[in-house]
């Protein structure tokens, strides 16, 4: 029987896949990559607080330029969606 992971164990580890597509990911340029990989990184660490800890507006700024700068990557934007469904201010 699969282990129950938490909420938070999850998006932790949908931002790993994500960094990891981001990567590898021939379509995306360097540069962009550039830009992504420090954004999911702070929004890895923003997350990783207890929720009532957590900057919203931060973290909601981190997810909306990752995904406004990831739009033409459906991998990409799918885990990043897939983020929004286990935090609840998304």
């Amino acid at each position: 029987m699969a282990e129950k992971r938490t909420d938070a164990e999850m998006v932790d580890r949908l931002l790993e896949r994500c960094k990891l597509v981001v990567a590898v990911s021939e379509e995306i340029s360097v540069e962009s990559k550039l830009e992504i990989q420090p954004m999911l990184r702070e929004l890895q660490r923003a997350l990783a607080l207890p929720e009532a800890e957590q900057n919203r507006e931060r973290v909601l700024a981190y997810h909306g330029a990752v995904l406004e700068l990831c739009e033409d990557y459906a991998d990409v934007t799918a885990l990043m969606t897939a983020v929004g469904n286990f935090v609840t201010y998304l």
